[in-house]
Parts: structure tokens; sequence; C-alpha cells
């Protein structure tokens, strides 16, 4: 069989089971809100990674402040996005609901548009927000993200920002290494930025 009957074949396979289980399913994996310590902890995490990144002056406290107002917008909004859709874990599950039209949003780019169009509003000085993808056009592994890049860095001194991988749960790694090799799309950049504007 060809690898795009295998393809097929599989996205047959979920969609039985989605039908058959998916409302019990859905409960037992329900995504659990966070405490608010585990959104602080989360927070403070993200910023000491942004502080730590490639040309950032971590002694500045306006650059600090910038950094702590990232991370949390991060944290919190990965979260509400979550809630809001009723995500469920893994996040491959929950694709697959998305994808079944069981729920309406839930895949990465989802994420990353969201998150996106929540940091839009604040006029950040010290950092940009890129969007980020992966694998591109591999089906099953294509993945994007918001990246946070350092003002005057190149994209692979950034920050990938995933919220979708837990299901809401924000984390954050680096755009080379284990996790693959990231790309830049400015175009989607360019794209959200038009939306946002006639908003």
């Amino acid at each position: 069989m060809e690898n795009g009957g295998y393809g097929k074949l599989l996205v047959m396979v979920m969609a039985v089971f989605a039908i058959a289980f998916g409302s019990v399913s859905c409960q037992m994996m329900r995504h659990q809100p966070m405490s608010a310590a585990e959104m602080d902890r989360r927070s403070v995490a993200l910023e000491s990674a942004l502080l730590g990144l490639r040309g950032v002056d971590a002694a500045s406290e306006v650059v600090s402040a910038e950094a702590a107002l990232i991370a949390r917008v991060c944290v919190v909004e990965g979260e509400a996005f979550a809630q809001k859709y009723q995500a469920v874990r893994p996040s491959w599950w929950n694709n697959c609901l998305v994808n079944l039209g069981i729920h309406e949003w839930g895949l990465c780019w989802h994420y990353q548009h969201y998150l996106y169009a929540q940091l839009y509003p604040h006029p950040l000085r010290h950092f940009k927000v890129h969007c980020g993808g992966r694998d591109k056009g591999r089906k099953f592994h294509e993945h994007n993200c918001v990246v946070i890049v350092p003002v005057g860095g190149e994209f692979h001194d950034g920050l990938v920002i995933d919220p979708w991988k837990e299901s809401g749960r924000t984390i954050w790694f680096a755009t080379r290494g284990e996790d693959g090799d990231w790309i830049d799309e400015p175009h989607w950049a360019d794209w959200l930025d038009r939306q946002l504007e006639t908003d």
C-alpha cells in the first residue's frame, strides 16, 4: 500500500474510534485547569528562559518586565484557549476531534494564531513575535507555533512557545534540537498583522 493509502486508512480508523468512544474519552481526558501556583511557576520559568536568550540584556529592568509580560500572556492565554475550546489530552487526540468536526478549535495553528493575537496589542520593544513552523507539508508531523526572538537577533536565537503539545499547558524549547529544526514564516505574521489591524 502506498503512503497515501496508509494515511487514509489511519484517518478512517481514528474516525471510527472517535465516533465510538469520543464522548466517553472526552470526559476521561478533558484538560484540567492549572492552579494559580502552577501558572505562576510556568510564567517565572518562561521569563527566565527568555532572559537567557542570546543578546538579551537580562540586567535591564525594562527588558525583564517585557519578558515577564510575554511569559504571563503565553501561559495564561494558552490555558484560556484550552478551557474555552474544551481541549482534551493528548493533543493528537484533540486534533482528531477537530478534524472530525466534534471540536471546533484546537489544532496547533489555532493556538499559534490565538497566541499571536493576544501578544499583538502589547507594544514590545525588546522582543519580536514570529510565526514559525517545522516539518512543513508532512501530514501528521507539521507543527506551527509562535517564536519569540530578541530584537536584533536571528530567528534561531529565539524560543518556540508551544501551548498545543500539552493541551493548554505552555511549554517552550529552542528552534533547533530534539524538537526539530524550525523555520521562520514571516508571511503568516504579515497576514495576522493585517487581520488584527482591521479588527
